[in-house]
C-alpha cells in the first residue's frame, strides 16, 4: 500500500508543479528572418540587452523574451521591428495540470508567448 501511495504522491506533485507551455513549447522559437536588400545583421533587442542573431536570410532561435529585432546594413538606415506575441495555447495546460506554479513558470521564462514565424524588415538607403 506504501508503494501506492508515494507513487500517488510523486504524480501529484509532479502535476502539480509543472509547467506546460516551458515543457511543451520552449523558451525560444525559429524565426525566418529576411530583409530588403538581404544581408543585413540582425540584432536581438530584450530586456537583458543585444544579442547579434544572424545576417539575412536566415531561420534562428529566438527567445520568447526578446521584444524587437534590428535590421543593420551599410549604407541603409537601421529598421526596428518590434515583436509581438501571441499567447501559446499550452500555457492554458496550466489550468488543468500545472495550476498557479506551472502558470508562473511560464511567465517567468516568457514560454507563455508564442512569436511570429517570420519577420521581414525593408531597409531605406541613406541619403548623402
Amino acid at each position: 500500500m506504501k508503494p501506492v501511495k508515494n507513487l500517488a504522491l510523486f504524480l501529484g506533485v509532479a502535476c502539480f508543479c509543472s509547467s506546460c507551455a516551458t515543457i511543451i513549447s520552449g523558451t525560444s522559437s525559429l524565426v525566418s528572418l529576411d530583409s530588403n536588400p538581404q544581408g543585413a545583421t540582425v540584432y536581438a533587442q530584450s530586456k537583458r540587452g543585444e544579442l547579434v542573431i544572424g545576417t539575412t536570410p536566415t531561420m534562428a532561435p529566438i527567445h520568447k523574451r526578446t521584444t524587437a529585432l534590428e535590421f543593420r546594413l551599410e549604407g541603409y538606415y537601421s529598421e526596428t521591428e518590434a515583436i509581438i506575441p501571441g499567447i501559446d495555447g499550452w500555457y492554458f495546460g496550466n489550468l488543468l495540470l500545472g495550476g498557479l506554479p506551472g502558470m508562473i513558470v511560464d511567465l517567468s521564462t516568457g514560454a507563455y508567448k508564442t512569436l511570429p514565424a517570420r519577420v521581414n524588415s525593408n531597409l531605406k538607403r541613406e541619403e548623402d
